[in-house]
């Protein structure tokens, strides 16, 4: 080695050592080390009560949501972790302090949310009424002000979304246990807030027994919204009846409407089909959604018949989904379709016409181009994008 070599080679590879621990350094940080796994939340929970660093902390925390809640005593120590950040909440924080505590305890809560195993749901059911007692007499939403929080203010927050999530986990996992604890809450004049929310995981739930008292509630006061997809196709009769006695105008029980396109699968068409014609409109129209959803390539008799029915909005029930959901068959909707065309009569020959072009039906090339010399402009318009659409070529 020469002199001058010998006098950078040290330069040299202290240089080399530094570039490779910034490299090595910005790679860590662009690609963190995985988040440990734990084999229960109590495992998690201890680890965090270990963790030395702020590093060791935020690693715990990001394996908590995939972390399994084992058992009753899993759920417990879950729960009891997440009641503690409520308990020390900081009297006031800095912006950067506060945005880490409520982060963390929020991934406490929102693991709550996901307690939806049957093994739970005694757990999940007792939870809610401890925490429904304890509701501060306004559940409105309290947020952060700026960086100055009170500590009153983090701690009613948190427990408005610990209640929430427990209640999300009722509904979520159908937690026929809960239902007392949440009837509580509906029947607590001083909490509507949590009486709302209440209400939908009832929905969620969809005990059968539940139905009446819930259909009854929205005819009391329509502004209620919940879902009742739960209850299924056994719950179709009820709602329609109880739309067709309600002494309001329609538009007023739209939630309650829905419950006709929400209960509905493709087992209930037999019972839909015949609503598409009823003398309510509202009912009329949620039934032809329901069929549309539900329609299969299987059911070609009632397409067929549904394009040909009289009714402008039966027979719009159907173009949403051909060509889409379901299969083109120019042979059995071409004929259909050009004749919508050609006869005029219909209110939706030019969605017809969309619906030939946009299959390239060349079977419908011949009425396009008959239609060229329509006195119409609106006919000699479309019939002109159609033939375009299906040749590639203008008229």
């Amino acid at each position: 080695m020469t002199a001058i070599n010998r006098r950078i080679a040290p330069q040299t590879v202290r240089f080399s050592l530094c570039a490779a621990l910034v490299f090595a350094a910005r790679a860590f940080a662009q690609n963190p080390a995985p988040a440990p796994a734990y084999p229960d939340i109590r495992h998690a929970l201890a680890a965090l009560k270990a963790a030395k660093t702020d590093d060791e902390r935020r690693r715990v925390y990001q394996a908590i949501p995939q972390v399994p809640i084992a058992d009753h005593d899993d759920m417990t120590a879950l729960y009891e972790e997440a009641r503690s950040r409520q308990r020390w909440a900081p009297v006031l924080a800095s912006s950067a302090a506060f945005d880490a505590y409520i982060r963390d305890a929020q991934v406490l809560n929102e693991r709550l949310s996901t307690a939806t195993d049957s093994k739970l749901d005694g757990d999940v059911a007792a939870l809610i009424e401890r925490e429904a007692a304890d509701l501060p007499s306004s559940t409105l939403p309290i947020l952060p002000v700026g960086h100055m929080t009170l500590g009153v203010g983090a701690r009613s927050l948190l427990r408005v979304q610990r209640l929430h999530a427990l209640m999300d986990a009722a509904g979520a996992g159908k937690n026929d246990k809960a239902r007392a604890a949440l009837w509580k809450m509906v029947d607590a004049v001083h909490d509507a807030y949590f009486g709302q929310l209440a209400v939908v995981e009832l929905g969620r739930i969809g005990n059968p027994a539940d139905l009446d008292k819930l259909i009854a509630m929205v005819q009391a006061d329509p502004r209620l919204r919940f879902e009742f997809t739960s209850f299924g196709p056994a719950a179709l009769p009820k709602i329609v009846d109880a739309i067709r006695r309600s002494p309001m105008p329609p538009p007023e029980f739209g939630a309650l409407a829905m419950g006709i396109v929400e209960t509905s699968n493709h087992d209930s068409l037999p019972q839909l089909v015949p609503l598409m014609h009823d003398p309510n409109k509202l009912i009329a129209a949620k039934a032809i959604q329901a069929v549309g959803q539900h329609l299969q390539t299987t059911d070609m008799a009632l397409i067929t018949s549904m394009l040909n029915d009289p009714a402008s909005n039966v027979r719009a029930g159907v173009f949403d989904y051909l060509g889409g959901r379901l299969p083109w068959d120019e042979n059995l909707f071409g004929p259909i379709l050009i004749r919508m065309w050609e006869s005029r009569s219909s209110e939706d020959w030019d969605v017809a016409g969309n619906i030939l072009g946009r299959q390239k039906a060349r079977s419908a090339l011949p009425a396009f181009e008959k239609s060229l010399n329509d006195p119409d402009p609106r006919v000699r318009r479309v019939a002109a994008e159609e033939i375009k659409a299906i040749t590639g070529q203008a008229p």
